[in-house]
């Protein structure tokens, strides 16, 4: 808990609860719906073997009985008591967590959002909350609006990226030069000389770069391409220089001249107490009369701060909600349609029409029926949602979302109902949407009915696409394919060693990447809990083989961004 993280922990006792709640529902569906249901059923052929009606059980009735009725209640039961103790165990490690962590900085304060004009000033708003009996308060910050200096920042990096890459295309990296001194060159290129001196200084600096510059630059056309490198170095140099010294100038009488007015302050502050007890009763206590102002959260940690978002205006952040609310409903109208469209072309009846010696060869092989059944839907399907995290991440930036927590949690959300759009209804719906649609367009009524009747049948689909997400997806997750390209790739562009540096760095943990998928597979394993029994077996060897990969993911490969505390 203490390495890894609390997050990373529940994530793990998440995987065995429900790898031990799909164990049990597993024995009580093969153990005592399957036989019930064979027993039970009336329409049941006594010519078909015993095997067969079994098996037809398991793997998916298309009648509805009473005991289906029935024990769908029990896994609903078997559903509350398993989640009902991993609630408790996540309230105690949470507790134990934050009882370890209590003194430090992030655990005593509070990130306040929305703050009133007459509170705006840091020593108003430390008498505000000392006053409201919640403890002694350490120290206030209100974030100042700091737009133009992040400006020039950010064009000073660009400035010095390219100084770099010059550097790198005279040089080489590294340097074969037997003469090369990196701090030298170092204290050459950072130095501000002005005046008499600079013509002296930008000439030792040529004849530097003259004596260690790569040997190709050594013949008579080497010296006139190096010299024009040389100057387009000195005409960067000369602009980072100047724009070094804007810099230094305009945060020097920026600080200097701060007296925390409102024009100059965000609505946004941090409030440390003296202890974490006072932070937390801060975080659930209302201690302004004005609703929607003065909100008071636990503060993330530094690392978890989305820095570049966190100064918005309340009415930016609203539009900017609006118009990814918005974006989102679109892409989500737009995926279902192709969904939608992949569900039956994908279909032996569609591909009949542009192939048709398929289905008598598909129906001559039962595995070959089933791989374009069953096993290509499937994997189209996920072939086509795996870029979707990206867009809502882009999507939940735009939105103004101020941690790298709340924009994961976001991408969890909307991935999930994402998911759940595309994959169980979609997949399901199509084809008899397809076949009646003249006739729920004129009696939207029969929507529920047709959704009961299909669901049953789609069963098969939903077995396959369990069991190939446990036996493909996840030892495919080992391999890191990627990960390990996108290094690769990003390796052969890189020329800088900062460059370098930022390529090899390890890739950080995550979530919307890795609970999206368990969280739709748990939905499709309680939708056929009693109609197909079997599923839970499935479903067991899915979280039984994520657990793992997940375990070896979080320990050995991914790296630890932030911390959330459950």
């Amino acid at each position: 808990m203490f390495t890894s993280g609390l997050d990373a922990l529940l994530v793990l006792r998440l995987f065995r609860m429900l790898a031990s709640l799909s164990f049990t529902a597993s024995a009580i569906g093969l153990f005592i719906v399957v036989p019930a249901k064979v027993l039970l059923d009336p329409d049941s052929n006594p010519e078909t073997r015993l095997y067969d009606r079994v098996v037809t059980a398991a793997m998916g009735s298309k009648d509805s009985l009473v005991v289906h009725f029935a024990f769908a209640y029990v896994f609903t039961a078997l559903v509350y008591f398993y989640f009902a103790r991993f609630a408790y165990e996540t309230v105690a490690l949470r507790w134990q967590y934050l009882l370890r962590v209590r003194n430090t900085r992030p655990a005593r304060s509070v990130a306040v959002t929305n703050i009133p004009p007459e509170l705006a000033e840091e020593q108003r708003l430390k008498q505000h909350f000392e006053q409201s009996g919640l403890g002694k308060v350490l120290s206030v910050e209100v974030v100042p609006r700091i737009e133009r200096l992040g400006v020039l920042v950010r064009r000073r990096f660009q400035l010095l990226e390219r100084i770099e890459e010059q550097v790198v295309v005279i040089l080489g990296n590294p340097c074969p030069a037997v003469s090369y001194d990196p701090d030298a060159l170092h204290a050459l290129l950072t130095s501000h000389v002005h005046g008499d001196g600079a013509a002296e200084h930008w000439s030792e600096i040529r004849q530097v770069l003259h004596q260690w510059a790569l040997p190709k630059f050594q013949t008579e056309r080497g010296v006139r391409a190096l010299d024009k490198m040389i100057d387009q170095l000195e005409l960067r140099l000369r602009r980072f220089q100047h724009a070094d010294s804007v810099l230094q100038q305009v945060r020097n009488e920026w600080f200097l001249t701060y007296d925390g007015r409102r024009d100059r302050s965000s609505t946004v502050g941090f409030v440390t107490f003296e202890n974490a007890a006072s932070a937390h009763l801060a975080a659930q206590t209302f201690t302004f009369s004005q609703p929607f102002e003065l909100r008071v959260d636990l503060a993330s940690e530094p690392r978890d701060v989305f820095w570049e978002l966190i100064t918005l205006r309340a009415s930016s952040r609203f539009m900017r909600t609006i118009l990814s609310l918005a974006t989102y409903i679109l892409m989500l109208l737009y995926w279902l349609t192709l969904a939608f469209l992949l569900s039956t072309l994908v279909s032996l009846d569609s591909l009949k029409t542009y192939f048709p010696w398929l289905p008598d060869m598909a129906e001559k092989n039962r595995w070959l029926k089933s791989l374009f059944q069953y096993t290509t839907p499937t994997f189209m399907l996920s072939l086509m949602n795996s870029c979707v995290p990206y867009i809502l991440s882009w999507l939940a930036q735009l939105e103004g979302v101020q941690s790298r927590s709340a924009i994961q949690a976001s991408v969890v959300r909307r991935y999930y109902l994402f998911l759940l759009s595309n994959v169980l209804l979609i997949f399901t719906l199509s084809r008899a949407v397809l076949a009646d649609y003249s006739k729920w367009i004129e009696n939207p009524a029969l929507i529920p009915r047709l959704l009961a009747t299909r669901l049953p049948t789609a069963a098969p689909f939903f077995l396959d696409y369990v069991i190939l997400y446990a036996l493909a997806y996840y030892p495919l997750q080992l391999l890191q394919f990627g990960s390990i390209s996108l290094a690769m790739f990003r390796r052969m562009l890189c020329r800088t060693p900062r460059q370098f540096a930022d390529a090899l760095r390890p890739n950080y943990v995550d979530w919307a990447f890795i609970l999206p998928q368990p969280m739709l597979v748990f939905t499709v394993l309680t939708t056929y809990s009693s109609l197909a029994p079997f599923i839970f077996v499935l479903g067991a060897v899915y979280f039984v083989i994520g657990g793992f990969v997940t375990k070896y993911l979080l320990y050995y490969v991914y790296g630890r961004r932030f911390e959330t505390a459950g």
